[in-house]
């Protein structure tokens, strides 16, 4: 109760605040363009000369007024990077460093109130910020790229930073780990800006050859940039999730599925459908290999530690699960009647569940695409589980039985050449 109020307060602030930054730099930008149509830029000269006489308290309330200036909506730092051009910069290259000082700390103090506002105001106010659409797109888009996604998005000119860092506030994203990316990423753009984007260079002097040259050498460097950002993006989701990284790469749909590792705020959605998939197979007589007690939140909070629970994502919602197991399953070694013909080096899937048709279609799909030797099982009164492992390429070796519990189990096993020769290639949409 006491986190809604403050919440509700925070909201009427923001919003109380925004109204009177956006009065005051509506009056500040008529006055500016007044005076520069109508005035011959004298206000111009006259703050310029008053910042090199107050240097010191000019700076101070720069960084004070510029981050509030960038929450108001529609406004983008872009703007005040601009004033602070066209207010320090004399073009020497000590100005310069000054002005880009100045910018990429108004530029990290931007973000951090941003961020601060996403995680306290909640997603109303991001949405009166930033607009519902533009919340829900890239809140998918965090959704799907992970925390890693953060640098190559705020190192790149085509996403709004300030939008992100609002976004981010609502995730469960550090406040640590978004301020490094601001203070690393975001000023890419901010040096790029205080270097090029004043008349520093003679630009009037520039031949056609030179422009096209100049034209060149961005889109190059920008195609680096872009390049770079990438790998380092796969370098950071192959650390987060290891040799199980991005499963589903390539395998989306159109309403945006994704399997990956599960998040640790997920873990009460999973536990929801083991109770389903617990549910459905008491009601159709699969007393044995799910029970009421089996499996819970705590077999799956146990999963996420280890780093073998994954779940099926539709916009951002679990509607599927299941572990992925590196290490080997005792009771394959208790096998009858057959054997698996595959290494010791495999996989196995256990705790399958899904909530949705196909979802345990594009599970095995994503698991397939990225590992060729995998094993699972399943009880004989499982015949859904049964159907759909078959369908998938995966092939009955042999059964198993354990103690206290009716009914056989069947051992499944999955070898990438084997199913290429047998099963036709389903594409998976």
């Amino acid at each position: 109760m006491a986190k809604k109020k403050l919440r509700r307060r925070v909201q009427t602030l923001v919003k109380a605040v925004s109204v009177l930054l956006i009065i005051l730099f509506a009056v500040i930008l008529l006055a500016y363009l007044s005076n520069l149509f109508l005035g011959e830029g004298e206000l111009t000269e006259f703050f310029q000369k008053w910042t090199k006489e107050n240097r010191a308290l000019s700076y101070v309330l720069y960084l004070v007024i510029a981050p509030l200036i960038n929450i108001i909506p529609g406004i983008s730092s872009m703007f005040t990077i601009a004033l602070a051009n066209m207010l320090f910069n004399y073009k020497t290259p000590t100005d310069m460093a000054i002005t880009f000082g100045l910018c990429a700390t108004t530029v990290v103090l931007t973000s951090s109130l941003m961020f601060l506002i996403g995680r306290l105001g909640g997603k109303r106010i991001v949405e009166w910020i930033a607009g519902k659409e533009n919340t829900e797109k890239f809140q998918r888009y965090l959704t799907l790229g992970g925390k890693a996604v953060i640098p190559m998005m705020y190192t790149l000119p085509f996403f709004p930073d300030d939008t992100l860092c609002l976004i981010a506030g609502m995730t469960d994203m550090s406040f640590l780990y978004n301020f490094v990316c601001s203070v690393v990423f975001r000023n890419f753009g901010v040096l790029f800006m205080c270097v090029l984007g004043t008349d520093f260079f003679d630009y009037s002097s520039f031949s056609i050859g030179t422009w096209c040259l100049v034209v060149f050498l961005f889109l190059l460097l920008l195609a680096l940039l872009s390049f770079l950002s990438y790998l380092y993006y796969r370098h950071l989701r192959y650390r987060e999730e290891g040799r199980l990284f991005l499963l589903v790469s390539g395998l989306r749909a159109k309403s945006l599925w994704e399997v990956r590792k599960a998040r640790k705020k997920d873990l009460p959605a999973i536990a929801d459908l083991y109770e389903k998939g617990r549910k459905s197979m008491l009601e159709k007589g699969n007393t044995c290999q799910w029970n009421e007690t089996y499996p819970t939140i705590k077999e799956a909070k146990e999963d996420y530690l280890d780093g073998y629970l994954y779940a099926l994502y539709k916009d951002g919602v679990p509607v599927a699960c299941f572990s992925l197991i590196e290490d080997g399953e005792p009771f394959y070694e208790q096998l009858k009647e057959g054997a698996f013909r595959g290494s010791e080096d495999y996989f196995t899937i256990h705790r399958f569940t899904s909530s949705v048709p196909g979802g345990g279609r594009r599970c095995l799909a994503a698991i397939k695409k990225r590992h060729h030797n995998i094993r699972t099982d399943t009880n004989e009164n499982n015949p859904r589980m049964i159907a759909l492992l078959e369908r998938e390429g995966f092939q009955k070796v042999g059964l198993f039985h354990i103690p206290g519990c009716g009914g056989d189990f069947y051992a499944y096993e999955y070898l990438e050449d084997e199913a290429r020769d047998k099963i036709p290639v389903e594409k998976v949409s």
